[in-house]
């Protein structure tokens, strides 16, 4: 009779209770972001609306950290959101010129959002198609390479629109060209679902294969994050 209590009340009260931690989590998270910008003029006056359908407030920390702490010549966005308006912000402020890229499928959301970006950021429309991986259909962007520059600073993930296994996979094809000289971060959002998971997977094992030494860190709130540095940004670490 104990154990059937105890997993009747695993199954009814456990799940709760983790949802509980992550909300518990994430306004702590809007704690640490908000003493984080305080002296940072280029978010002053900048509105933004962070919630587990776009950008939340750990996200939010972690690129305000990054684009403060290091000197980033060039971004790359994969899906167009609450981050995209960060970062713009950001590139306004800079006294050189910065490239920031953001690649968008759906051009309804292009219209309706590309007014709140200036033109010092560039929205890429690229349709999706599909391509095969381990004998699975993933979605993934149309001919995303040839959108492109080759290579970036900073590479953020949170599009497509995610999907149960191998999510978000076009950072794999990125990653192809990457060299043991590169030097990047990755921020890969919602890492807290199994597609996404697997394809950080792949992208760690082609990391591997190339011999690029790199770090991984986590953060956790509404929804997970996962940073993937090499060594110039290990910092990142101690965030």
């Amino acid at each position: 009779m104990k154990n059937f209590i105890k997993k009747y009340w695993y199954k009814a009260f456990a799940p709760g209770l983790g949802k509980q931690e992550a909300i518990l989590s994430e306004i702590q998270w809007a704690h640490i972001y908000h003493d984080t910008i305080r002296d940072k003029k280029w978010m002053k006056n900048l509105s933004l609306s962070p919630n587990d359908m776009s950008a939340n407030y750990s996200m939010l920390y972690v690129m305000t950290r990054i684009l403060s702490e290091f000197h980033i010549a060039s971004v790359l966005e994969l899906g167009l959101g609450e981050s995209s308006k960060m970062i713009n912000s950001w590139v306004d402020r800079q006294q050189e010129h910065t490239r920031h890229d953001i690649v968008e499928n759906n051009e309804e959301w292009i219209s309706f959002f590309e007014w709140k970006i200036s033109q010092k950021s560039t929205i890429i429309h690229c349709q999706l198609s599909t391509t095969q991986i381990d004998q699975l259909s993933v979605r993934i962007y149309d001919q995303l390479m040839t959108s492109i520059q080759t290579s970036y600073d900073f590479y953020i993930i949170d599009g497509p629109r995610g999907q149960n296994r191998f999510s978000r996979y076009d950072i794999c094809f990125i990653a192809e060209n990457f060299n043991e000289r590169d030097e990047f971060i990755i921020l890969f959002d919602d890492t807290q679902r199994k597609g996404e998971q697997e394809t950080i997977v792949h992208l760690q094992n082609l990391l591997d294969r190339k011999k690029i030494t790199y770090f991984t860190k986590e953060f956790h709130g509404i929804k997970s994050q996962t940073v993937i540095m090499t060594e110039k940004y290990k910092f990142i670490k101690s965030f």
